[in-house]
């Protein structure tokens, strides 16, 4: 019987090679056999359960089986038991298997250590069963992984295609490759082979939401978002997609279904432990707010929270007593901002309240549209007292050679917060932008934090003023906004802060900006004395910057 069972297995009947072993088990409960071709016919049916179930005890009947040890690290594997899977895997290759099980058990062994970012470990893995088996796809695509892990893009990209020639139709090897070929920049290519592996594999979710991803990165929002779309149908749960799909609608101005899928955004974080647990319910718009007390709490990033604050003034307008949460470098730019009865700590004691709603689900709750985006300027104000101090350290205007009227006063932000998922995208190095200073202006620094590499930079850079630790809050830096005849900034916070005080603003932006920034527009709904500054292709910042210039030089003959 389980001579039969071992040829069902070998010909993929693992339906038939489990009644098999069942019926050999029902007389024999501890058949060693029996156990390890259940075992394993589980592992390829991912019954996990039951393969955890059996394969120990067939190691135990028969401890020299390295297959047996194997299987046990795959389903290990999979229920990501990776210390657990790794010891499995030492354990059969110490029983010195054939060839083609050795090759097995290194490949999961690559994963293993992949999982536990062990990468040179899990390189050698890879690169001991390719010597056995020069042609295994699967272990191309995980020395693929590990390389990419160890920043060798050109060897991974090498493995990647290595894996798609010896298996044509193996769609994860071409998936891998379009990533890698994303992440150098070399999108068209990227393109075919994404199409490659949804025409393989048309359930294929995670292609069809990588597709969508450079589609985006590309500004064609309409194809990509139809990837999305696509990434949905195949996995309704999948939150990423969903998210994408919220950005591309906002991007293109539909907000009445943009809002809706924005949710997915709030609940992704909420997963990811970022949002406060609370006992008031949540206020979704249609609640009567009169005579009630709602807390309205920062929930993304410190942009965010000067963007979105504005919606106080709504809230407000309902009959709401509104209690501000927000984070601590804001704290006491937005006490006193209207419609705010209270302003409290982000982090802190929870106040009491009848309602609460996150910052950023708030323009769906008031069914914003383009049309009715509240922006009404200023909504922020800088301190006075602070502003003298600052006008002091800041000195006279520079009058330059003239004699004559003071030169403009030109405030400058040329990157945001470094952990931000897209600061390589949105960000400038200071050398970027060195061109702009060739305008005679008198430059300033807004930058509370200077990056190393940019450091040597501004310390040649004399005619730019910078402050640095001296600025402590965003009190200090709207302190300093407020003295400047324009802004010149990168999509960052000091580029909100600017825009909400109603100062004159430029926003040097990526060729697919974030979705508040829309599309083909020089200027913005959100902040009527902005104007925006796009790249003309995807990393040209060069052509956004010349534009700048341009405009610079316009203001020099006002």
């Amino acid at each position: 019987m389980t001579s039969q069972a071992k040829d069902a297995f070998e010909r993929n009947d693992f339906a038939e090679c489990e009644r098999l072993c069942r019926e050999t088990l029902e007389k024999k409960s501890h058949h060693p056999d029996a156990l390890t071709w259940l075992g394993m016919a589980a592992v390829k049916t991912r019954q996990l359960e039951l393969a955890l179930e059996v394969l120990p005890k067939a190691a135990a009947a028969n401890p020299r089986d390295a297959q047996v040890h194997t299987y046990l690290s795959a389903a290990m594997l999979m229920l990501n038991r990776n210390d657990d899977a790794l010891a499995s895997t030492g354990r059969a290759l110490k029983l010195k298997p054939d060839d083609t099980l050795t090759t097995l058990t290194l490949n999961i062994r690559a994963c293993v250590l992949g999982n536990l970012n062990r990468n040179e470990a899990s390189l050698q893995a890879c690169d001991q069963a390719l010597k056995i088996k020069p042609d295994y796809a699967e272990v191309l695509v995980n020395r693929g992984n590990a390389l990419v892990q160890l920043k060798r893009p050109e060897d991974a990209l090498d493995s990647f295609e290595r894996a798609r020639r010896i298996k044509p139709d193996f769609a994860p090897a071409i998936n891998n490759c379009a990533t890698l070929l994303t992440q150098l920049k070399r999108f068209g290519e990227a393109l075919q082979r994404y199409d490659e592996a949804l025409k393989l594999q048309p359930d294929y979710a995670e292609a069809a939401f990588s597709r969508g991803v450079i589609l985006s990165d590309l500004g064609r929002p309409r194809e990509a978002l139809k990837s999305y779309l696509h990434a949905l149908k195949i996995r309704p749960d999948y939150l990423d997609a969903r998210c994408n799909l919220a950005f591309c609608r906002l991007q293109l101005g539909d907000f009445a279904q943009g809002w809706k899928d924005y949710e997915a955004q709030w609940e992704k974080s909420k997963l990811a432990g970022l949002q406060p647990t609370l006992n008031q319910p949540l206020w979704t718009g249609a609640e009567p707010l009169r005579g009630k007390t709602l807390l309205l709490y920062a929930d993304e990033g410190l942009g965010d929270t000067i963007q979105f604050c504005r919606y106080a003034q709504k809230a407000k307008a309902r009959g709401a007593r509104v209690v501000l949460m927000a984070q601590r470098p804001l704290l006491k730019l937005l006490t006193g901002i209207k419609g705010a009865d209270k302003v409290v700590a982000k982090g802190g004691r929870v106040p009491k309240t009848d309602y609460h709603c996150p910052l950023m689900k708030l323009p769906g709750a008031f069914n914003t549209t383009l049309q009715t985006i509240p922006a009404a300027m200023p909504y922020l104000r800088s301190d006075p007292a602070r502003v003298a101090r600052w006008r002091k350290r800041l000195g006279g205007a520079d009058t330059g050679n003239t004699g004559k009227k003071p030169r403009l006063r030109i405030g400058l932000a040329w990157s945001g917060n470094p952990a931000h998922a897209n600061d390589h995208n949105r960000s400038l190095a200071l050398k970027d932008i060195l061109t702009l200073l060739a305008f005679d202006a008198d430059w300033v620094s807004l930058q509370k934090e200077v990056r190393v590499s940019d450091a040597t930079v501004l310390a040649q850079q004399p005619q730019i003023k910078h402050f640095g630790e001296q600025i402590k809050d965003f009190s200090d830096t709207a302190a300093l906004v407020e003295q400047m005849d324009l802004v010149i900034a990168v999509d960052t916070s000091v580029a909100h802060l600017a825009g909400a005080m109603g100062k004159a603003l430029w926003i040097l932006l990526p060729f697919n900006p974030d979705w508040r920034w829309l599309l083909k527009r020089g200027d913005s709904p959100w902040y009527p004395t902005a104007r925006l500054f796009r790249q003309p292709a995807v990393g040209d910042w060069v052509g956004a910057i010349a534009s700048v210039e341009k405009a610079l030089g316009k203001l020099r003959k006002i």
